[in-house]
């Protein structure tokens, strides 16, 4: 198949706002050298984010509160500001066990156990945790798609998309990478998600996603 040198250029662009990061992340690298415990960071959100500062996250029309997965409406007596995004990751023998996104608000006092990262690149984060959602088992409490989708001046849609077709990826990574594609992405992902639902209606990946 040949392919376009302008349309290549095109893709190439869209995507390195977030893959260009990936490689050598120096977020991964302070992550990896952090004690056990609790490591925070922060980063710039995009426009149409804004966040209740504990469980409660709003992206564009999309909602998502923590432990309760992802569903599109608006907020209903309550109060939602914009951010920063503020992530705790809990972090044993090294590794990411788990992540949790909020927007707005401020963090509690730290404890012994506590890193602090400061504010960080939000594409870099973008970057970040979508290559975590490909080490974690998509538990209630590991949920970096979310962290990814709310960090500003990345395009995630495309790599939402190429997640959600991974098989070797856990049922509920690949659930919420189908929701984050759609929700992210422009009209050329109505083709692409709607033949994986098709394709994938029984592993969580249904049509009601996308």
């Amino acid at each position: 198949m040949r392919h376009h040198p302008v349309a290549s250029l095109a893709l190439a662009l869209t995507l390195a706002p977030v893959l260009g990061a990936q490689s050598g992340s120096t977020i991964a690298r302070r992550v990896a050298a952090a004690p056990d415990g609790e490591v925070r960071l922060a980063y710039t959100t995009r426009s149409d984010v804004c966040g209740d500062g504990r469980d409660g996250v709003s992206v564009g029309h999309s909602m998502s509160f923590y432990d309760r997965g992802e569903s599109y409406g608006s907020w209903n007596r309550m109060r939602c500001v914009d951010g920063p995004a503020r992530v705790a990751l809990t972090v044993q023998g090294h590794k990411v066990v788990g992540v949790r996104t909020r927007v707005g608000g401020a963090w509690s006092s730290g404890s012994s156990d506590m890193t602090d990262l400061g504010r960080v690149s939000a594409p870099e984060a973008a970057a970040y945790f979508l290559s975590l959602a490909q080490q974690l088992d998509g538990g209630s409490h590991q949920n970096p798609l979310l962290a990814a989708a709310v960090a500003d001046s990345a395009n995630v849609a495309p790599e939402m998309l190429r997640l959600a077709r991974m098989t070797t990826l856990a049922s509920e990574t690949r659930r919420r990478a189908v929701h984050w594609a759609g929700a992210l992405g422009d009209a050329s992902m109505v083709a692409p998600l709607t033949e994986l639902a098709r394709a994938n209606g029984t592993d969580g990946s249904s049509a009601d996603d996308v």
